[in-house]
């Protein structure tokens, strides 16, 4: 795991055995002055977070895979989606089932979130 700022509230890049890509994480206002690192133009693994309004925690986070992650990862700006589906669709490129695909940091889905008492 290398803290590309030093600390791991900023960039993290981690390398896995047994395959060529590498797994990532950038702060959103990290994004663009990320945009010369080469590990990003390679297959690999990212995060996306999501913070809930009222608490600014994280409340949801995906994990996904590309073939080149910072053409598929780079948000210029906020962005409000009017369904989750319109967002996973967005961020995966491809139909997708939100309710089964996106998670929150304990790994629940929102399916599960949506059907919890």
């Amino acid at each position: 795991m290398f803290l590309l700022d030093g600390s791991a509230d900023g960039r993290v890049f981690c390398e896995l055995g047994n395959w060529t890509g590498k797994a990532c994480k950038i702060p959103r206002h990290l994004l663009k002055s990320s945009a010369d690192r080469k590990e990003l133009y390679r297959a690999g693994v990212y995060f996306l977070f999501g913070r809930d309004e009222t608490t600014n925690e994280i409340a949801i986070v995906y994990v996904g895979e590309a073939e080149e992650i910072y053409p598929r990862y780079r948000f210029e700006r906020d962005v409000l989606f009017v369904t989750p589906s319109s967002a996973a669709g967005v961020v995966l490129g491809r139909s997708a089932n939100d309710r089964v695909e996106l998670i929150d940091e304990a790994g629940r889905t929102l399916k599960w979130l949506e059907e919890s008492p």
